[in-house]
């Protein structure tokens, strides 16, 4: 677009705060983009893609919880696996939690599909087409019941119409308050969109700590502009992990945004509100992003993004999780399919996760002494048991993650509200141990 043919009302230029502001930004910018980069260098390629395949379910479970909706890592997985493989929807009695069961399983797929676009061509994330494909993506694989805005808990008879900017004004708050935000007609949002996206292109910005200050940035200020009728949370926040991404932090998806930013999720929302535009002296009618109040937003966001990023450094310590291994083979691993060969089964799953990839050929190395049919038999039941994978009978061993295992492997992401009540039933009955019912939020066996 020509400089004559676009225009920024709202202050959306300047991308990043003033000068002053930028200092302390740029420190705490290095530190994300070397904490993300250290933490992808400690696991084998393989395995940081098995780690951030799950943790793209993470991720949606958390921009659920944002939005008020109930679901778990459970259901999310189960929904996904159903679109995939084309069966029919099952029977859920509530529909909210149907639907959050549908949009979680959309949000895994669209992040899956649109990062894998991202990272191997160099486009602009944020232009408006590109953030208009993010919510069409996502929300027309809802079924047409399911494609209306949300008030309450409740639908409305009001169509989202997916990928379509909104035509009118738009609301955020709850029942005790409400405010305006974002340009209020079509018209004006579509010309801000199209400054946005001119303005926080990533390829404008000089140096990785600038673009990740734009990447905060640019979820304040989107987030401001709410450009749909509903979904503008889930959007935004897979644009900034799509952003950041594309300036390459957490390209390998081994910590969650959408986690950090639900943990505080109150802090989150006033932040979102305090950084929005305020009135100018000379015109109370227009309002203007302040610097101050940009940096203080953009110190936050990446503030949570490194606690991230510390907090999944800690889950992934090879040593902790290799430990862990073992602890889930005695635990888990069914007697009648492995015998005594229980540790054995953990020596290999240990190889393959520090590994990544190992050779079927290589396995008499790893298990000496074993006989072929033993190895033979240990392999299959770690495949059937999904602990194992391979694209097909010849090809290397790569780990698995089933749900029952990421508990054991990383306890403390893998929380009992995340993983819900089924899966920790479960794992409950595989230790011997059944909670039979809850008592005042304790399991009482």
């Amino acid at each position: 677009m020509d400089e004559a043919q676009w225009t920024d009302p709202y202050r959306l230029a300047p991308a990043l705060p003033d000068p002053p502001d930028m200092d302390d930004l740029r420190d705490m910018a290095t530190d994300v983009r070397e904490g993300s980069k250290g933490l992808e260098a400690t696991l084998a390629p393989e395995t940081a893609q098995a780690i951030g395949d799950k943790l793209r379910i993470i991720n949606s479970f958390y921009s659920n919880s944002i939005e008020g909706l109930v679901s778990t890592y459970r259901n999310i997985e189960n929904e996904v696996s159903r679109v995939e493989s084309g069966e029919p929807p099952v029977f859920t009695p509530i529909p909210q939690d149907r639907y959050a069961q549908e949009v979680g399983a959309a949000h895994v797929q669209v992040e899956k599909e649109l990062m894998d676009v991202v990272l191997e061509q160099n486009g602009n994330v944020s232009h408006p087409e590109f953030i208009a494909h993010i919510h069409q993506s996502i929300f027309s694989k809802l079924p047409p019941e399911h494609q209306f805005t949300h008030e309450r808990g409740h639908f409305t008879d009001i169509p989202v119409l997916p990928g379509t900017f909104r035509d009118g004004p738009i609301h955020v708050g709850n029942m005790n308050y409400s405010a305006q935000i974002g340009p209020k007609t079509k018209e004006d949002l579509e010309a801000n969109m199209q400054a946005f996206g001119r303005i926080y292109n990533p390829a404008t910005f000089k140096g990785g700590e600038a673009q990740v200050v734009a990447a905060a940035a640019a979820h304040l200020k989107l987030g401001w502009l709410h450009p749909f009728r509903d979904g503008n949370g889930r959007t935004i926040r897979l644009q900034s992990t799509l952003f950041l991404a594309r300036c390459g932090v957490n390209r390998a998806n081994l910590w969650s945004l959408s986690r950090g930013l639900s943990m505080r999720r109150g802090n989150y929302f006033g932040a979102l509100m305090v950084g929005n535009p305020q009135p100018t002296q000379d015109n109370r009618e227009k309002v203007t992003f302040q610097s101050e109040n940009v940096a203080m937003f953009c110190e936050d966001f990446l503030a949570i993004a490194k606690e991230q990023i510390d907090f999944m450094k800690g889950q992934l310590r090879l040593r902790t999780v290799l430990d862990r291994i073992d602890r889930f083979a005695v635990e888990n691993l069914d007697s009648a399919t492995y015998g005594p060969n229980k540790m054995e089964a953990a020596r290999l799953l240990r190889a393959v996760f520090n590994e990544g990839s190992i050779e079927r050929a290589k396995l008499p190395e790893i298990l000496p002494g074993m006989g072929e049919r033993t190895i033979r038999k240990i392999s299959s039941g770690l495949l059937k048991d999904g602990l194992l994978a391979s694209r097909h009978t010849k090809a290397p061993f790569t780990i698995g993650l089933p749900a029952k295992a990421m508990s054991t492997y990383f306890p403390d992401l893998c929380i009992p509200s995340l993983m819900g009540a089924e899966a920790v039933r479960e794992q409950a009955e595989q230790k011997g141990r059944v909670p039979t019912k809850t008592v005042g939020g304790f399991e009482i066996g």
